[in-house]
């Protein structure tokens, strides 16, 4: 009992320089390792999507198995269980939300495949529904043979015109590639670049314009800045500049007055890991804004993101206990954190 009121302290703190007072929610508690969220609205409800599993990635026969699981709510204060989609012997991670140019749901996430405490191999895996509860079976992707590494990952798709674009890495190239897709499974090249060090997870959005932005992590030794990346269409070059933070697990919206808002794990240098927010332009230059309710343990972030009616929906994962983690869910006042 002691334990959970100290936690829940530190979520209360982490918001005391805030003239706003936010009600965070907790929507999944279930003892297990819960994260890795992503948000997304669809034929007017609000669909929320996490990893979920005995740990952050091992179990204790050194094997891993991640299943997904889909959380649907009509107005953000109830939450219930809609879907669960797993596969035999694979850990499925990091489950990104989109709709898709036929309509339906689409779920975008990693599979990987894990033995004695060794990492095997991966494959992106997609899945579909018509109404957030009935889904396809999670199937691999089929991208152009030859242009991506065998353990690739489409991290997060986007979709703009019919098209869904998504930018690929593997754990075997400094190389990232934008691929882009009609139907979700079968997936062509559009161009490939690198920036930093280690690049990896990528989060990409479209002016009304048509100009690409995206923000990528990177966690090089040498270099583990965000990069912000600009490109205009057909997308066969992009311009990058380094920005002045690390982030983990990004997402992002852009307002019709050429805002961006940016969310993430934040490391700020002697201090633990927070999700935090960050308010910038389409010229990537931010400011963080402020730092949610992340618990006393670092391990916290992979925000999904909605605007609803002037708020910032955000859900993300914290660890208020060791060895478990749940999913937070809160409704942000967009003048709250607007400069």
């Amino acid at each position: 009992m002691q334990k959970k009121l100290i936690a829940l302290l530190v979520l209360f703190v982490s918001f005391a320089s805030h003239a706003w007072t936010p009600k965070a929610m907790k929507i999944w508690d279930n003892d297990n390792y819960s994260a890795f969220t992503s948000l997304c609205k669809f034929k007017g409800k609000y669909f929320c999507a996490f990893r979920e599993a005995g740990s952050h990635i091992y179990e204790k026969d050194g094997s891993a198995h991640g299943q997904i699981r889909v959380l649907v709510s009509g107005n953000g204060r109830k939450w219930k269980s809609s879907a669960v989609l797993s596969i035999d012997g694979t850990d499925l991670r990091d489950p990104k939300l989109s709709v898709g140019s036929d309509g339906r749901l689409m779920l975008i996430m990693g599979g990987s495949y894990y033995s004695d405490w060794s990492f095997l191999g991966r494959t992106t895996h997609v899945a579909f529904s018509d109404d957030g509860a009935k889904w396809t079976a999670p199937q691999k992707v089929r991208i152009k043979a030859g242009y991506v590494e065998p353990d690739n990952w489409i991290w997060r798709v986007t979709w703009y015109e019919g098209s869904g674009y998504g930018v690929s890495y593997s754990s075997s190239s400094s190389d990232l590639s934008l691929l882009k897709t009609r139907n979700g499974i079968d997936w062509e090249p559009v161009s490939s670049f690198t920036c930093g060090d280690f690049p990896n997870e990528t989060t990409l959005k479209f002016t009304d314009g048509g100009e690409m932005v995206m923000i990528v992590r990177c966690d090089g030794e040498n270099d583990s800045r965000a990069y912000w990346g600009k490109s205009s269409y057909p997308y066969s070059s992009i311009n990058f500049r380094p920005l002045d933070f690390r982030i983990g697990g990004p997402d992002m919206m852009l307002l019709k007055n050429g805002k961006v808002i940016v969310a993430g794990r934040s490391y700020d240098e002697g201090k633990t890991c927070k999700t935090s927010i960050w308010v910038g332009d389409l010229d990537g230059c931010f400011k963080k804004v402020m730092d949610l309710p992340s618990g006393p343990y670092g391990d916290t972030s992979y925000p999904g993101l909605s605007i609803e009616c002037n708020r910032l929906w955000i859900t993300w994962y914290a660890c208020v206990d060791a060895g478990t983690s749940d999913i937070w869910f809160l409704k942000i006042p967009l003048s709250s954190i607007m400069n």
